[in-house]
């Protein structure tokens, strides 16, 4: 009786493992047939130092070293930078003037000569104008 109860338990296992079992391409193939995408080293580290009506983006290009170009993008606005000339140790420091004050986002993302990009890097920092001008206190010396 338990050898026929082995017997039957064994095959229903196995008849499952035929059943339940699909190519193991399956789950992978949607992502298989969009192709390799190659992405850009990135900007590393970035910072954003405010200044009066402009900003200061800083960051790092150890890892973007086959990147030829990097645009900038904050509100509708945008700013692109030649690479050219950089190298790997090289620090990226952009001023970007004729901002508004208050806080704002900005988007890093470099490229290189056929049009591969790296992942969008955003920053955040605080433009000064006019209205913290009036709120800043002096130095007592």
């Amino acid at each position: 009786m338990s050898t026929i109860k082995k017997v039957i338990s064994g095959f229903i296992i196995c008849s499952c493992f035929f059943v339940g079992c699909t190519d193991l391409n399956d789950m992978h193939q949607e992502y298989l047939d969009r192709g390799e995408k190659i992405y850009v080293g990135k900007v590393d580290s970035l910072k954003v130092h405010g200044g009066y009506y402009r900003a200061e983006i800083e960051g790092l290009l150890h890892y973007a070293n086959t990147a030829e170009k990097c645009i900038i993008r904050w509100g509708n606005d945008s700013v692109e930078i030649s690479l050219m000339n950089k190298t790997i140790k090289d620090t990226l420091k952009v001023i970007i003037g004729g901002l508004e004050e208050g806080t704002n986002e900005f988007f890093v993302q470099t490229y290189d000569k056929n049009g591969n990009s790296s992942l969008n890097e955003s920053c955040i920092g605080t433009v000064y104008g006019d209205r913290s001008a009036l709120t800043f206190v002096p130095k007592l010396i």
